[in-house]
């Protein structure tokens, strides 16, 4: 993360408020480890599931992801069909 690149949120390391759009020394910068301080984005930000609309051709988890980033409650759907038909009337 170090290379003289601005911070893109306020950080605190041992004490130090470093501000946004300042540029910490090389030694703080690499203790500098969420990506969200530098204005990127994390693996864990990246959709995990294809485009368009959910269907039978889409893994579980995809399915499961896909209901979590849109706030559709499964309830107690246990097979790929149902969760399919619950995305389906959402």
């Amino acid at each position: 993360m170090a290379g003289g690149k601005a911070l893109a949120a306020n950080v605190w390391v041992d004490g130090t408020l470093y501000e946004a759009g300042s540029t910490p020394p090389k030694d703080v910068a690499d203790e500098i480890t969420n990506p969200k301080a530098w204005g990127e984005s994390d693996s864990s930000d990246a959709r995990s599931y294809p485009e368009g609309t959910p269907s039978e051709d889409w893994k579980v988890d995809e399915l499961k992801a896909y209901a979590a980033d849109n706030s559709v409650d499964l309830g107690d759907a246990k097979t790929k069909a149902d969760i399919v038909s619950i995305l389906g009337k959402a």
